[in-house]
C-alpha cells in the first residue's frame, strides 16, 4: 500500500515586508540542498535559546547563502 505524502503543520509563520511569506517546519529530513537560501544558527546554553538584536527586533543568528558560497562556510555567516 502506498503511503500518502503528508505536509506537516507549520510551527510559526508570518510576512516580511507584508509580500514575502516564511514558514518554519520541522523536518524528519535535510532539504535538497538547492532549495536552500539561508542559514540559520539555533545555539541552546543553560536552557536559554541566542538571539541577536538588531534594528529589525530581535532574531535567530541567519544569513543568506550567496552564489558560490562553500558548503562548508555557510554556518559561518551565522557569527558574521
Amino acid at each position: 500500500m502506498l503511503q500518502e505524502k503528508i505536509t506537516p503543520e507549520p510551527l510559526s509563520s508570518g510576512l516580511w515586508d507584508e509580500n514575502i511569506s516564511w514558514e518554519f517546519f520541522l523536518a524528519e529530513q535535510t532539504p535538497e540542498l538547492s532549495f536552500c537560501t539561508a542559514v540559520c544558527c539555533f545555539v541552546l546554553t543553560d536552557s536559554k535559546l541566542l538571539l541577536v538584536k538588531n534594528k529589525r527586533g530581535w532574531e535567530i543568528p541567519a544569513g543568506h547563502i550567496e552564489s558560490g558560497d562553500q558548503r562548508s562556510s555557510r554556518g559561518r555567516k551565522c557569527r558574521n
